[in-house]
């Protein structure tokens, strides 16, 4: 009678265990799939007070202990585990009941769930009856046996009232509870269960809106946002991104596009040697300016700010990418640059306003005319006037700046020293958008070589060098000047020979020309 008796308290306990785990197993799934390792362990601390439990754990699939009754053990690792993904009895010792439950969802295996029992009541109560006298240990015996009996059906008829509504929760029920009163076990065991999912409620309803306000973020965001995999894949991207980068978000994803295939060349190297630092944990995040290619096959250069996020336990879980296109902004960078150098160039250039008030000159500016930046700055161009030009002059080419936008031509300058010089100036008006003139760029170069050279060759064609005479180019130039005057005017002209003693022997002594 005992051993039935043993038999059917052990029966009973199985049950008990069994809809137990199999219970925690439904509730901790979304839990065990989003790693939310403090929800697990409040699930595991919410069993403490039930009657003989010896251990509470849930674990992955390969046996990682991710919540534990004793939170000293978490992080360890379990290997007798079940092969297949179904309830089992793991370690049916005489001490302990051990059961192991799958953690599912939507059909997928994802994790366990192991529930122990002790046997430390039942131990106690077969030692007080072998105490007896034998009469009445029949008796209790027999009377414990068919109470346990009764008490078996009894609670398992409540436990499995619990398991009805955790399968109805699996299902999408999540507002169902378990109505089971009174003060056993069971009763327990349905006010913790009733707790745990309105907990469980909390927890989910905090997370939709959580997701809500990430997700509005995330799509409305005025930089491209991507989350990215460690190995490089894209797993979410923004319309802001796909903007960017010329993709559809569908073209993407489903392609299982990387970030090493919209990668410039000449970038990718930096790329892969940033990302191979933060998973080494020499950076936690980097900046870097980048170029992508486009769907089009064009080039965008980009602002990237990548950060890699990790587990509680320090491993790496994926990456995250804000990326600003700045294309438009390298390429009035570029053109500064270019602009720059070109104003430092050896003609010299002169920046005016509306007022032509000098707002800039250049170094050249300086070496021709002897007035540094600062001395020029906030004064008007008379301060290279020389007095060459009167009113009229200044009025015409003012005349012409405003009709055709510009005006070149020859004039005299004087240098801080006083030196007056010739120039070739050019003067542009710069217009804005609506083709209001805002500026004036005005570029000049001293032309006193050109102009010496060209003196210098009148002289030589003109004029005998030795003498510094006129020659027979200019005695030529002159008698046709006087014809066609004489010509025109219907007058004549009389044309008289010099000749000089013994010039010959100049000529031959000296040099002949």
């Amino acid at each position: 009678l005992t051993q039935r008796q043993k038999a059917a308290l052990l029966e009973l306990q199985i049950d008990q265990a069994q809809a137990l785990s199999r219970s925690v197993a439904t509730s901790a799934a979304v839990w065990v799939a989003a790693r939310d390792y403090s929800g697990l362990q409040e699930i595991v601390q919410g069993l403490s007070s039930y009657p003989d439990l010896q251990h509470a754990i849930i674990l992955d699939t390969h046996g990682l202990i991710l919540a534990h009754s004793e939170p000293a053990h978490e992080g360890q690792y379990l290997s007798d585990l079940p092969q297949r993904a179904e309830l089992a009895l793991v370690r049916p010792v005489s001490s302990m009941v051990d059961v192991a439950s799958p953690v599912l969802i939507a059909g997928q295996h994802i994790g366990w769930v192991r529930i122990g029992l002790g046997r430390h009541s039942l131990d106690a109560k077969l030692s007080g009856i072998n105490r007896g006298a034998i009469l009445y240990g029949v008796i209790a015996v027999l009377f414990s046996v068919a109470f346990s009996t009764l008490a078996a059906r009894y609670l398992t008829r409540r436990l499995r009232a619990i398991q009805q509504v955790a399968d109805a929760v699996q299902a999408g029920a999540s507002g169902l509870r378990a109505n089971v009163s009174g003060e056993d076990e069971a009763a327990q065991l349905a006010r913790q269960f009733n707790h745990m999912l309105d907990s469980l409620a909390q927890r989910e309803e905090a997370q939709k809106q959580s997701e809500s306000l990430f997700r509005a973020v995330f799509d409305n965001a005025a930089v491209g946002i991507a989350q990215l995999s460690i190995d490089g894949q894209f797993l979410q991207i923004n319309q802001a991104f796909c903007e960017i980068i010329g993709y559809s978000r569908d073209d993407i994803l489903t392609q299982g596009l990387a970030f090493q295939q919209i990668t410039f060349a000449d970038d990718l190297a930096r790329d892969l040697d940033n990302v191979d630092r933060l998973l080494r944990n020499e950076l936690s995040r980097y900046d870097v300016e980048k170029r992508y290619v486009r769907r089009d096959g064009c080039l965008v250069w980009a602002s990237l700010s990548l950060t890699l996020l990790r587990s509680e336990s320090g491993e790496p879980l994926y990456l995250i990418s804000a990326v600003q296109d700045i294309t438009v902004r390298k390429r009035a960078y570029t053109e500064q640059r270019i602009a720059a150098i070109a104003f430092e160039s050896q003609i010299g250039m002169m920046v005016t306003d509306t007022q032509q008030e000098i707002l800039r000159v250049n170094q050249a500016f300086s070496q021709i005319t002897g007035y540094s930046a600062q001395e020029a700055m906030g004064q008007k161009p008379h301060l290279l006037s020389s007095g060459h030009h009167d009113r009229a002059f200044y009025n015409s080419m003012w005349e012409t700046i405003v009709h055709e936008g510009a005006w070149q031509g020859e004039i005299w300058n004087r240098r801080k020293n006083g030196e007056v010089f010739p120039g070739w100036l050019t003067i542009t008006s710069v217009k804005d958008n609506d083709g209001g003139t805002t500026h004036y760029v005005s570029t000049f170069t001293d032309i006193s070589s050109l102009k010496k050279a060209q003196e210098q060759i009148n002289t030589l064609a003109f004029y005998d060098p030795l003498t510094r005479l006129p020659n027979r180019r200019l005695l030529m130039d002159r008698l046709e000047q006087l014809l066609a005057a004489g010509a025109r005017h219907q007058r004549r002209g009389g044309l008289l020979f010099v000749d000089l003693d013994n010039f010959k022997s100049i000529n031959d002594t000296q040099g002949h020309y």
